[in-house]
């Protein structure tokens, strides 16, 4: 079948046979927001009892999505959980996360994602996608992998401070593509407002009282860290912890909801959308000695929200959702639940082991979530057993199912990983890279 033109001119008329293309069949937009160390119990969507989160509690509660308080992150920090979205790996099988043995950048080690693993990104550009990252955690734009396959990517230039900027880049983006709606968009956007350095609290809000910013490693949270600070002090400090990450859960919510908006004036927000909003880890605010993220696992770091729009439900048997299943959920549309209970993983980093004076770091973590269990277990899984509390009396008597399931996970970490690429420009890059983010003096 063609498009016949006839042309007509001073002595003659031209035929002309055009083919006309073939009707692309439609493609859905696929959208995941992370909202960036988001804990699910200070949510309101959650629970907690300050209106921390209203926009979220809101998409939550449509009789469109389908939403729960029992997804689990696989990872620790910002790259193993990403690496999970983005290949469907978990942290012990794509290995890229903080490793001892990997080449050392400043005082951090970190393996970058394996080149021979095809992102969603790829594979979904492959499929005719235009693949478009907005992060305003510059985390993600160092090359460790994780940006492979996006033909439009913007990075907030610095950790923090800057509320307005992925609004700013993120109505750009949808501005750069609108001529290509017929192409379809996959569409990550990375919400970083409840990650520190935090700002001063707004008590006009009612609910929250007067602080100043608070930046984790400042002499005061490392005294903390260290379990030197003394008792009435450590109080305060908590308390100014909680409070600021409650308020900067409101600044990421705010986020969250202006970026909703502005997809559906675009119109990229409609019935064969597949969107989903979660949370790539939580933090902890005191608990354990410890705060932040990263070197630990425990139900306030790996317990995070999960809505999503337009994909199934996902009913694993053991009720707790691992966030493994985000990667299928995306490119296919179907819930591929994990086999058994959800568990997460964070490997020793030893920044976190110097800047406490050796009381935290030291081990990889390892947790599991079951209908009957939440176990926690240190490197020694052995002999090592800890109850949710991280109290020190072991667990006595895990089920042995359970116990195998950790143990696998332990001996998978112990296979040595793909080789990592010689010292050489990559190596600087990232070194730059983490340089301007503050992690790397």
């Amino acid at each position: 079948m063609g498009l016949c033109l006839f042309i007509l001119g001073r002595d003659r008329g031209l035929h002309i046979h055009l083919p006309v293309p073939q009707a692309r069949p439609t493609l859905p937009t696929i959208v995941l927001i992370v909202l960036d160390t988001v804990r699910a119990d200070r949510t309101s969507m959650c629970g907690a009892t300050r209106p921390t989160t209203p926009r979220l509690n809101a998409l939550a509660q449509r009789p469109d999505t389908v939403a729960t308080c029992q997804a689990i992150a696989p990872g620790a920090w910002t790259v193993p959980t990403h690496a999970a979205f983005f290949t469907g790996l978990m942290p012990w099988e794509h290995r890229a996360d903080f490793a001892s043995d990997a080449e050392l950048v400043g005082w951090l080690h970190v393996r970058p994602l394996p080149s021979g693993v095809k992102t969603l990104a790829e594979q979904l550009s492959a499929r005719g996608y235009q693949s478009v990252l907005i992060s305003a955690n510059p985390t993600l734009g160092l090359p460790l992998g994780l940006d492979r396959g996006f033909a439009l990517k913007r990075f907030a230039p610095r950790r923090g401070g800057d509320h307005d900027w992925l609004i700013e880049n993120l109505g750009t983006a949808l501005r750069e593509r609108a001529v290509y709606k017929a192409a379809g968009l996959f569409l990550v956007v990375n919400i970083f407002d409840a990650h520190n350095p935090r700002p001063a609290t707004d008590p006009s809000l009612g609910w929250v009282p007067r602080w100043g910013p608070i930046q984790y490693g400042d002499p005061t949270s490392l005294r903390y860290l260290q379990g030197v600070l003394p008792q009435a002090q450590a109080q305060v400090w908590r308390e100014h912890m909680v409070d600021s990450y409650d308020y900067s859960l409101t600044l990421a919510d705010d986020a969250l909801g202006r970026s909703l908006e502005l997809l559906q004036a675009r119109g990229w927000l409609g019935p064969d959308t597949r969107l989903i909003v979660t949370a790539d880890h939580g933090e902890l605010l005191g608990e354990f000695g410890a705060y932040g993220h990263g070197s630990w696992v425990s139900e306030a770091t790996q317990r995070v929200p999960f809505v999503s729009m337009g994909l199934p439900e996902c009913s694993p048997a053991s009720g707790w959702l691992s966030l493994g299943t985000v990667f299928s959920l995306l490119r296919d549309g179907v819930c591929t639940p994990q086999p058994g209970p959800a568990i997460a993983a964070a490997r020793p980093n030893a920044d976190v082991v110097e800047i406490s004076a050796g009381r935290h770091g030291r081990q990889a973590m390892f947790g599991l979530w079951s209908d009957t269990h939440m176990l926690h277990a240190s490197d020694d899984i052995e002999t090592d057993w800890v109850a949710e509390t991280m109290e020190t009396t072991p667990d006595p008597d895990p089920q042995p199912a359970l116990h195998k399931a950790l143990q696998a996970v332990r001996a998978a970490y112990q296979i040595p990983p793909p080789p990592i690429q010689a010292a050489g420009q990559a190596a600087e890059e990232v070194e730059r890279g983490l340089r301007a983010l503050g992690y790397v003096e």
